[in-house]
This record gives C-alpha cells, structure tokens and sequence, in this order.
C-alpha cells in the first residue's frame, strides 16, 4: 500500500523477534537437546547459544528501527536478520537431510572432547555453536548488501530476469542445498567486501547506484536523504 505508521513498525519488529530471532534458537535447541547426553553442561551450553542469537536479533531489530530514516538503502550495517534465521534454519535442513558426506564430514569429530560420541550429536554441537556467527554478526557494524535495493529494483536488464530464473529452478530441484547456498554465500559476502574495504580500502557502495533507491548523503554536519522510494525501508 506504500504506507506505514509507528503502531504497523513495531508489529513488523515483534513479528521480526519471533520468525527471525526466537524460532530458529528454538528450532536448534529442539533438535540439539533431542540427542545431547543427560548432562547439565551440555544443555547449559545450548540454552546459552540459543538465548545469546535471540537477543542479537531483538537487538538488531530495535538499532534497524532507529537508524532505518537515516541509514543508506543499499547497505545494512550488520547482518538482517532474516538471513541470520536462513543461515541458521538451511543449516539446520543440511544437517537433517539425508547427505552422506555431511555425516562423512561429521564422523571425522565424533570422540573430539565437547562434540559427542555419535554422528547426530556432532552435528548438532556443531548447529549450536554455529548460532554464534549469525548472531554477533546481526548486531556488528560489518556491511551487507541490500539486495533487493541494489540488484532488484527499477528497470532491469533480461540478463538479470534469466539468472533469477535459473536460480528459482536450481532452488526448486535442490532446495535444502540451494537455500543453504544462498545464505550463507551472502554471509560470506558480506565478510569478504568488509575485509576487502578495511585491507584495501574502498566502499562497498562503489558502483553506479540503482535507481528508486535511496542514499544517504552527509555534508560537514548535515545530512540528508534523496530519493527513498519507502521509508520504512522493510525487509530487515
């Protein structure tokens, strides 16, 4: 409808707390739990992975509110959480899935000190720890880009229809692998463009902006918003 109010905001924030932030530490939780040993370290341990993501996300979600007005549509400062949860959840479809070179990998662990004496629990060590990544990187300042911002919106060339195409199919025959792909590889993105710009310098805006998108501009000590289509600014 092209349209928000503060009451809509803070809906959105408490549906984002719940999807993104507690539901994947539950999820996690659940299945780490279900083949963890009777011991109080163990569950502890998980308890605390799964608590520390889901305040990264409530944390995450209340820094986007404040700074969404004011923050360059092209770039999140830290991880959305949206794709903190599908790191988390298509993780959680690899590891339950039935790919034998995951168990493979996971064998090579099992009798390790903290990692259990069965395949499924070093696994699931392995997805509680694995919370961590996601989670601290919501609520740092490494940036990512906004994809649909940059790539997806305004007049695009065939090119890019066909690749968004042929990633729909390759997701459709292969989702599990597919959905852990792709968000993990854009976790991994936003790494390497940080490293690239704190070792070489450089800003990971550079390029032509997109049009219909907004960019922050600052000029000594004023600063100001052009073009923003959505002020909102949703999807984080």
């Amino acid at each position: 409808m092209g349209a928000s109010t503060p009451f809509g905001t803070e809906l959105d924030s408490l549906a984002d707390v719940t999807t993104f932030g507690i539901a994947p530490a539950i999820i996690v939780n659940t299945i780490s739990l279900a083949v963890m040993p009777a011991s109080y370290a163990w569950w502890s341990q998980v308890i605390t992975f799964g608590l520390i993501f889901a305040i990264c996300a409530v944390l995450r979600l209340a820094r986007y509110n404040i700074e969404s007005g004011t923050a360059d549509k092209n770039i999140f400062s830290g991880l959305p959480s949206p794709a903190a949860a599908g790191c988390v959840v298509s993780a959680v479809l690899i590891a339950q899935g039935d790919y034998a070179w995951v168990d493979t990998v996971a064998s090579w662990f099992v009798g390790l000190p903290f990692l259990g004496d069965e395949v499924a629990q070093v696994k699931a060590r392995f997805l509680a720890v694995f919370l961590l990544v996601p989670g601290l990187l919501m609520v740092s300042t490494v940036p990512f880009i906004h994809v649909s911002n940059r790539y997806l919106s305004g007049k695009k060339s065939f090119t890019i229809l066909v690749l968004a195409v042929l990633l729909l199919v390759l997701i459709w025959h292969e989702p599990r692998l597919m959905l852990f792909i792709c968000f993990n590889g854009y976790m991994l993105a936003g790494l390497v463009l940080w490293a690239r710009t704190r070792l070489w310098g450089g800003k990971p805006t550079d390029g032509p902006a997109t049009a219909g998108t907004g960019v922050y501009v600052a000029r000594g000590s004023s600063a100001s918003v052009t073009d923003v289509p959505n002020a909102s600014g949703k999807n984080d």
